[in-house]
């Protein structure tokens, strides 16, 4: 018994330590250690869970919009439109002021060619003169008249014009003192010969003779 037990222990170690020939195929001992394995695993049911799908909203983000070449090229007419459009500037008076007369009298400066400034807080214009001395002229009869109804417009002398600008600072807003001012500022530029602004002086560039020239054409 001791005998056979022993042969037994040699053909089992024989087995592991060296490959063996099972129906005339050569078996490896790991090689055949893992198809029992895997054998094994595939004998044994399975079961499958269903599979959660989160999606990428709930998550917060944000799924990437495909770019394709000439896409987002349209153009929309609605928009076009409001931009083409320019907002008439609502004329803004001043606090406590009687806004019937104002209006009243903003109309006929308005057409004088008056105009209201970028916020409706104020007017302004350009007066044209033929000479400098004219314009400056000009800001002295409204400068003299400003002082004594204390109340100054922003002016901005040119050689042949002369922009001014009428606004109430407080409380902000056009007042009956910024239209009383612009007739003044009509009257003193009729009296100072205000002119078109074709007609108003303009500086113009000096003639210099360009080096090189020759002095048959430059006496010429």
């Amino acid at each position: 018994m001791g005998a056979a037990r022993g042969v037994l222990q040699r053909r089992v170690r024989a087995c592991i330590s060296r490959p063996g020939v099972v129906s005339g195929r050569v078996i490896y001992p790991s090689l055949w250690l893992s198809s029992s394995l895997s054998s094994s695993s595939s004998s044994i049911p399975t079961r499958s869970s269903p599979r959660t799908t989160v999606s990428p909203l709930r998550e917060g983000r944000r799924l990437p919009t495909p770019v394709m070449a000439g896409a987002g090229a349209g153009y929309s007419t609605d928009a076009g439109a409001s931009e083409g459009q320019e907002q008439e500037t609502q004329v803004q008076i001043s606090q406590g002021e009687d806004a019937e007369q104002v209006q009243g009298g903003l109309k006929p400066l308005l057409e004088k060619g008056w105009v209201l400034d970028g916020e409706g807080m104020g007017i302004q214009k350009t007066f044209y003169f033929r000479s400098y001395f004219k314009a400056v002229s000009f800001v002295n009869v409204v400068a003299s008249q400003s002082a004594i109804k204390k109340h100054h417009p922003t002016m901005t002398v040119r050689i042949g014009s002369v922009d001014v600008h009428w606004t109430t600072h407080n409380p902000r807003g056009l007042s009956s003192k910024d239209i009383a001012m612009a007739q003044h500022c009509e009257e003193g530029a009729e009296l100072m010969g205000a002119v078109a602004e074709a007609q108003g002086k303009k500086c113009a560039l000096p003639s210099v003779t360009l080096l090189g020239t020759p002095s048959r054409e430059r006496e010429a």
